[in-house]
């Protein structure tokens, strides 16, 4: 249990404090918010990605194999799908949150408050883009899709262990726990995902979260 499910529930925790860390020393030293910003997420994300590896690495070399496999129709096939997927997901999020802000007055006053803010000069945006398209896709995929995910699946079955890692993934994102249409929107997607990995693959689900944070960080700079 310690080994399969303990231990990756503490990569996150873990990852967060460091980007606190990080904030709290780059606020000593002047930098401005935006920047302080910009630099814990990469941080937050390159130190997940590590810890989730370090994990990865403790398996047997069968089970690494088995959660970095691609499906039989090849790495294009599979990108393809996780495009494809990625739409699907933004698609489904968004009517969540429109339901949200329908059922809700407030939603939308939370989401102007919890929008953050954007780095005017391109270099961040480029950590930025890192950080989200990069580090956050793959090590987020290998921590909930391939360590956690299969922790519960030795214990429950799919549905349940999906639904499992789902909440975890929800409740990993800061936002979820200011704004309740996103956590439940972040849940399924986590649920989604879970079933793309069943069906589709590392790669696919990789490719697939990758595409949404493109997304969300395009609409982001653009707004």
């Amino acid at each position: 249990m310690w080994q399969s499910i303990g231990l990756p529930l503490l990569v996150v925790p873990a990852s967060l404090l460091i980007a606190v860390v990080t904030v709290g020393l780059l606020n000593a030293a002047g930098a401005g918010e935006e920047l302080q910003t910009t630099i814990a997420l990469v941080v937050a994300g390159l130190v997940l990605l590590l810890l989730a590896v370090a994990l990865w690495r403790r398996l047997p070399e069968t089970k690494r194999r088995a959660m970095l496999a691609r499906s039989s129709g090849g790495p294009a096939a599979d990108m393809g799908v996780g495009i494809a997927a990625a739409a699907v997901l933004i698609v489904t999020a968004g009517l969540v949150m429109l339901a949200g802000i329908a059922i809700d007055d407030s939603v939308q006053r939370r989401i102007d408050e919890a929008q953050p803010s954007v780095p005017d000069a391109a270099w961040q945006i480029g950590l930025l883009a890192i950080g989200l398209v990069i580090l956050a896709p793959i090590g987020e995929e290998l921590l909930f899709r391939g360590l956690l995910l299969d922790g519960f699946r030795r214990r429950v079955a799919f549905p349940a262990a999906a639904g499992i890692t789902g909440a975890l993934f929800a409740a990993a994102h800061l936002d979820a726990w200011l704004i309740w249409p996103r956590a439940i929107a972040l849940a399924l997607i986590g649920f989604l995902l879970a079933e793309l990995y069943r069906r589709r693959g590392f790669l696919t689900v990789v490719t697939a979260h990758a595409g949404l944070n493109a997304v969300a960080l395009t609409a982001l700079v653009a707004s």
